[in-house]
């Protein structure tokens, strides 16, 4: 999904709702023109009405059926800790003085390393 201006799924998920009674209301409008009058610019009308509506259809309904999804987080990791090579860990804790700094080291190392891990990692080398 693309970068959300706003952090509230709920907010998406209300907006998304109300875009797509709003399309359902102009619907029949939209209908009553092409039948009355055949021409291609109610046809295209018509075709986008019908594409916008699908779509804000599938996106409300899976929206509405994940609400209660646990949110991806940044504490969790989406890398296998084990993957990381241990001279990585060693690098970022010869870099920096303290636990926490050789964490972020780490973990900016490893983008996708999750808060727990990266530190689990530090701990182990240290030897905590």
């Amino acid at each position: 999904m693309a970068e959300r201006w706003h952090e509230s799924r709920r907010l998406e998920r209300w907006m998304q709702t109300v875009a797509l009674a709003t399309l359902l209301v102009l619907g029949p409008s939209t209908v009553n023109a092409v039948i009355s009058e055949h021409t291609t610019w109610n046809w295209v009308r018509l075709s986008a009405w019908i594409l916008a509506t699908v779509g804000f259809a599938i996106a409300t309904v899976q929206s509405w059926k994940n609400r209660n999804k646990p949110r991806s987080s940044r504490l969790t990791s989406t890398v296998d800790p084990s993957e990381i090579p241990i001279e990585d860990v060693r690098k970022a804790i010869a870099s920096t003085d303290s636990r926490i700094p050789a964490v972020k080291a780490l973990r900016e190392q490893h983008t996708g390393l999750g808060l727990k891990d990266a530190a689990e990692l530090i701990d182990a080398e240290l030897g905590k």
